[in-house]
């Protein structure tokens, strides 16, 4: 005897220890102090019955879409009286109108519209035959219905285009390179006797000593503002270039 016992020591398999969430109350189950209005009517059971039986069918019209909104309806009010973080899930899977049928978006869509029914119905009035069919899901309803999709206001300011970015771009960098050339002349004829270029060849003599030309005819303030002025020319000429790549 020993011998056994011995021999099934340290097999006992540790405990598990998975939690499992307790779903919300049926409806019949939630009687009680404080929970009568959990208990259905009479009324609230033809609903959810409606919603069951319009949740089956395989024709999605929006009257079919409405009854089962109102199916929803139903649930969110007892799930909010409970109070629990799953209570609206819970109820949906024990009354036929779970994720089998409907996900998480297509409900919170589907009670938008039942929240805006009234709006969406006089709209509804307005649309053609085709419109009323094709537009019954609570997705075409969200994304076509103006109650959903209010206009821009009138003084709201309008996106602009690429094109239109591209062309202030190309009108900002004109207005700086002409504003560098111009800052550019004035430095030039600050020096009216020495001539405007030093008496240099631009094309041919070394950068080094166009540098010591222009340092030996000004202060090194002119001179400090001289390099600065041919900087920002020479990059706006770089970006103008690159935007006129891009246009084109």
């Amino acid at each position: 005897m020993t011998e056994k016992i011995k021999h099934f020591v340290g097999r006992v398999p540790y405990a598990t220890h998975t939690t499992h969430r307790i779903p919300a109350p049926r409806f019949d189950q939630a009687s009680g102090p404080g929970n009568t209005d959990l208990n259905p009517t009479d009324d609230e059971r033809c609903i959810l019955d409606a919603a069951r039986a319009a949740a089956v069918d395989l024709k999605r019209t929006f009257d079919n879409w409405v009854t089962m909104g109102r199916g929803l309806q139903l649930l969110r009010k007892k799930a909010d009286l409970l109070g629990t973080r799953h209570a609206f899930n819970d109820l949906r899977d024990q009354n036929g109108l779970g994720d089998r049928f409907f996900n998480k978006t297509r409900v919170s869509k589907l009670l938008r519209v039942m929240d805006e029914l009234e709006a969406v119905d006089k709209w509804r009035a307005t649309l053609t035959e085709k419109q009323r069919f094709e537009w019954a899901s609570p997705d075409a309803i969200i994304r076509h219905c103006p109650v959903f999709n209010p206009p821009p206001a009138a003084n709201a300011m309008r996106k602009p285009s690429a094109y239109a970015k591209l062309e202030r771009t190309n009108d900002d960098l004109a207005r700086e390179l002409d504003a560098a050339k111009a800052h550019i002349a004035e430095l030039e004829a600050a020096q009216p006797d020495q001539g405007s270029l030093f008496g240099l060849d631009l094309k041919n003599d070394k950068p080094d000593n166009i540098a010591d030309a222009i340092i030996g005819n000004v202060d090194l303030r002119r001179a400090e503002e001289i390099a600065k002025a041919m900087l920002l020319a020479i990059s706006i000429k770089k970006r103008a270039a690159k935007a006129r790549g891009k246009q084109s």
